[in-house]
């Protein structure tokens, strides 16, 4: 019953204590900034992943402004930062997991590597040159056949889910 299973959970609840303050300790990029700093820290990551993925593409700069200025408002970057943190910790120690409903939607979280699902409407885009072509005619981006792109000769990928992003940031 519950009763044999307490102490088994205690011995988890330790052990995931004890990994929380090595990683304070040695990993954490954020554990001990002010909530500002926090947030800096965090914009700069962003930024710097979505400037890497699609360099200056306007609607994508659009989509992203908005996520991140609508968690501002609804001040939850420092849990966000904490989930990165999270995450980044899991992916770096092979550990599995899943997100549920918290980044199901998002530009951010996606461009963070939080989840593989991007929420932009069906698209390719170029990983040499960051060329993006919005394909409106296709309802998913795994539809999409590679492309050679336009500005660069590389090979364009398929992507986007066309995900309202709106619902993971509304708790």
């Amino acid at each position: 019953g519950l009763s044999e299973l307490l102490p088994e959970l205690d011995k988890v609840l330790a052990r995931a204590q004890k990994h929380y303050a090595i990683q304070r300790m040695y990993c954490s990029a954020y554990a001990f900034l002010p909530k500002r700093g926090i947030e800096e820290m965090l914009e700069k990551e962003l930024w710097d992943a979505r400037q890497n993925k699609y360099g200056r593409e306007p609607e994508i700069f659009k989509r992203v402004r908005q996520e991140w200025t609508a968690l501002l408002e609804i001040d939850a970057i420092v849990e966000l930062a904490a989930v990165y943190e999270f995450v980044t910790w899991l992916k770096h120690h092979k550990h599995p997991y899943l997100l549920v409903r918290s980044a199901a939607s998002g530009m951010v979280p996606y461009l963070l590597g939080l989840h593989d699902v991007n929420p932009l409407p069906p698209h390719l885009y170029c990983p040499t040159c960051q060329k993006v072509i919005w394909r409106n005619d296709y309802k998913d981006g795994f539809d999409l056949l590679p492309v050679v792109c336009p500005e660069c000769g590389g090979r364009m990928q398929g992507d986007g889910h066309n995900l309202v992003w709106q619902e993971y940031a509304s708790y």
